[in-house]
Order: C-alpha cells, then sequence, then structure tokens
C-alpha cells in the first residue's frame, strides 16, 4: 500500500532560512528563526482510513510545531456544524492540548 511522502518545497531565495524537520510518510515539519528564537511549522495529511496508532505517531511528530496545518479529515461540531467523525474528536483534542486554535478551510477539500 503506498501511503505517499510529503514534500517540502522552498524557493531558492529563502534557501537557507528553513532547517529540515520530520519529513517522511504524511507529515512535515521545517524550522526557522524569528526574533533570535526557533519556530516550527508542521504540516501533515491524513488518510481517511487511518487508525487511532498511526494518528498519534502523526501528532508525536508535530510535538514541536507553533503552527499545524493539513488535511486532517476531521468534522467536529466546534468548526463543522455538519457533521461530526472520531478524527474530529482526536484533533480537538490534540489542538486543545496544546491550546492551539483551529481555523477550519470553510468547506469541504475534497
Amino acid at each position: 500500500m503506498d501511503r505517499g511522502n510529503v514534500e517540502v518545497y522552498v524557493r531558492r531565495k529563502c534557501l537557507g532560512w528553513f532547517q529540515p524537520g520530520v519529513v517522511g510518510l504524511s507529515r512535515a515539519c521545517v524550522s526557522y528563526e524569528r526574533a533570535g528564537e526557533k519556530e516550527t511549522v508542521g504540516g501533515v495529511y491524513i488518510r481517511p482510513k487511518m487508525l487511532r496508532a498511526e494518528w498519534c505517531e502523526r501528532k508525536a511528530d508535530l510535538e514541536d510545531a507553533e503552527v499545524v496545518f493539513g488535511d486532517f479529515k476531521a468534522r467536529h461540531g466546534d468548526w463543522d456544524k455538519a457533521g461530526w467523525n472520531i478524527k474530529g474528536d482526536w484533533t480537538r483534542e490534540y489542538f486543545a492540548e496544546r491550546s492551539m486554535t483551529v481555523y477550519p478551510a470553510g468547506g469541504a477539500t475534497f
């Protein structure tokens, strides 16, 4: 089964600004310095039939990220009045534990 890799692209003029972190199956993190402090941005793709154990692996890879974006396949009443799924609970729990705010896409992303 091909799970796909996340690739990170940086414009040539920005090379040297970002340091690659976790890059692999369905997730990637890059770090940069801002005001002398390291900041990390992480991205993730959650497969439609991903199990809890695999979700926890993705979550662990993103622990250092101040900004996390991606396709979580998550529906939850906090941001999606039209529905709910278990990934919505997992995602809400993850962001709540980290005191992060969810900014939904505003519509279907498929």
